[in-house]
């Protein structure tokens, strides 16, 4: 029982202690953009789903992503920075 006043006690004095008038932030707004960039393409057309992939009931991850690179048409975003806010 001594434990638990002790606790309930140490519990109060820590509330109290947060309760003092503080001078806050208070953030109306946050967020993040990008600043300048390269957009690479290589060459070719993007096609998600491959003619190969749609006999099939299950893909395997590697075998679309060769066959996408082999087909070109993928982007490469370079930010030179990322701002937050």
């Amino acid at each position: 029982m001594k434990k638990l006043e002790m606790l309930t006690a140490l519990s109060l004095v820590i509330s109290s202690a947060n309760t003092a008038p503080q001078n806050r932030l208070i953030i109306k707004q946050q967020g993040s953009f990008a600043v300048d960039g390269v957009v690479k393409i290589s060459d070719g057309n993007y096609n998600s789903r491959p003619e190969f992939t749609q006999r099939k009931t299950s893909n395997d991850f590697i075998d679309v992503f060769k066959i996408n690179i082999t087909n070109g048409g993928q982007t490469l975003h370079g930010d030179h920075a990322t701002v937050s806010y």
